[in-house]
């Protein structure tokens, strides 16, 4: 699965005749960290209610665990943070 900006980019790719294709594909990269972000925080307070006593910093590692099973489908972590996750 991919997020919309992750979608609209590679439409943007297949595009041959697009002046400017390649400024507008780094303006949408750069927002891929914020859109993630926000994800996470959808994703977290979704499941705020019954985990009051998580820690935030454990929440968000949580948060990020589920954005890259859901939307990093097709890069591999590094094996140092799959042992961190898989250890949660």
């Amino acid at each position: 699965m991919k997020t919309a900006m992750q979608e609209l980019i590679d439409e943007l790719q297949s595009i041959n005749s697009f002046k400017y294709k390649g400024l507008v594909i780094e303006l949408i990269k750069n927002k891929l960290e914020k859109e993630k972000e926000q994800i996470i925080e959808a994703y977290e307070d979704g499941k705020q209610n019954g985990m009051d006593s998580i820690t935030n910093i454990h929440m968000y590692i949580i948060g990020e665990k589920y954005y890259n099973q859901t939307y990093n489908q097709d890069r591999e972590l590094p094996k140092d943070v799959k042992d961190m996750l898989d250890n949660l």
